[in-house]
């Protein structure tokens, strides 16, 4: 049962194991010639009477943040095409030459014209969440709907950009492996770090593969960012605000913050999750999002 806050709807969202039918499904890599070089993303599920949703990860990850969404396309969402890029600068993806996040935005909104996809559900996590705020500034006729996951609209303070420059120095200084225990430990709950070794490692392999041009440009475009504090209320999608409820990065609050200044929005808080619940938790999320996509989407 949804339940109602001022500013939208709030969800507590528990396990759910019940899936729908599975069916067969289209899974390739695609890439783009941009001005910039190569812009690579995984698309996945059916391209025909389908919805499709864009899927935007965070700092300093990859499209591989989003593996447990990839592998339940069959179960969880058999009727979607998700759009999964590697951001400029990350993965198989060359960086912009004048990084920021309106490039970020511009960039996926010609990864849609390669698509052939006039309109999309757009999804972003932390940084990704970013990106999705400036591409509902400069592209909003192609969202049909926002999921904001594990993000806030609030620019950077002095504090906060100053913890970014002692990263960016620290990368150019003695490279991203240096980063990495301190990001897995702030980025993944308690509990997960606790239960899930495994998950930890794959964290861990994916940040280290994060190439250092790219880390220390998409640091740079978060001091750089505009506050999208006053884009909230502009937003007249359908939209998602999901979070974990041990984000120690983007807490809680932020994400209640947000819901109630974007009218209708709902709120989902994912327990026994950090900062990177749709991999801590993805059954619980695939569950949130399948239902946002049903109820919210396809009855708009």
């Amino acid at each position: 049962m949804w339940l109602g806050g001022r500013g939208g709807i709030h969800k507590d969202i528990r396990p759910c194991l019940s899936w729908r039918a599975s069916c067969k499904i289209q899974r390739m890599e695609q890439t783009l010639s941009l001005p910039h070089g190569t812009l690579a993303w995984n698309d996945v599920g059916p391209h025909r009477g389908s919805q499709t949703v864009v899927l935007l990860h965070g700092f300093p990850h990859d499209r591989g943040l989003w593996d447990a969404q990839r592998d339940a396309c069959e179960t969880a969402f058999p009727d979607t095409r998700f759009l999964m890029p590697d951001l400029p600068g990350f993965g198989r993806s060359a960086p912009l030459t004048t990084p920021g996040m309106d490039g970020y935005a511009d960039a996926v909104a010609a990864m849609l014209d390669a698509a052939g996809v006039t309109q999309a559900v757009i999804g972003g996590l932390s940084m990704g969440g970013y990106v999705a705020f400036a591409f509902w500034r400069r592209h909003a006729a192609r969202v049909r709907a926002l999921m904001l996951m594990d993000t806030k609209a609030g620019a950077d303070n002095e504090a906060a950009a100053a913890k970014r420059r002692e990263l960016i120095a620290s990368v150019q200084r003695d490279g991203v492996g240096a980063l990495v225990d301190s990001l897995v430990a702030s980025q993944l709950g308690r509990a997960t770090r606790e239960r899930d070794p495994a998950l930890v490692e794959r964290v861990g392999v994916m940040l280290r593969r994060a190439p250092a041009s790219g880390v220390v440009s998409a640091a740079q475009a978060m001091i750089d960012r505009r506050d999208s504090t006053g884009t909230l209320e502009t937003i007249t999608v359908p939209t998602l605000v999901l979070v974990g409820m041990d984000d120690e990065l983007t807490p809680v609050a932020e994400s209640i913050a947000m819901s109630s200044a974007i009218p209708g929005s709902r709120l989902v808080t994912i327990p026994d999750a950090g900062h990177l619940a749709p991999l801590e938790q993805p059954q619980v999320v695939n569950a949130a999002t399948a239902e946002f996509l049903d109820v919210a989407v396809r009855e708009n």
